[in-house]
């Protein structure tokens, strides 16, 4: 059985990419997270948008887009506690 909420949407993981205040270089970070959508290009699409607004918002913080190598489906709960728990690793 696919793994998908409610709704039909699929969980997609994802790295950033981060650019400086006011600044148009995005680099490669460590980092990531997660966006359940329809299908992948919704979900790049719904985090940029997302992240846009935030600048909006907060225009003295670090930019950060999706980095779209790094974009994957996946495909079961114990996937995702996976990648979570690896995040969470990088952050302690």
């Amino acid at each position: 059985m696919p793994y998908k909420n409610i709704y039909g949407e699929s969980c997609y993981c994802f790295g950033w990419l981060q650019a400086d205040p006011g600044s148009d270089d995005f680099k490669p970070t460590t980092g990531g997270n997660t966006v359940w959508a329809k299908n992948k290009r919704k979900a790049i699409s719904i985090v940029n948008k997302q992240q846009k607004q935030f600048e909006k918002e907060h225009p003295d913080y670090v930019r950060l887009r999706v980095n779209v190598e790094t974009v994957r489906i996946l495909k079961s709960a114990e996937a995702h506690r996976e990648y979570d728990f690896g995040l969470y690793l990088m952050s302690i």
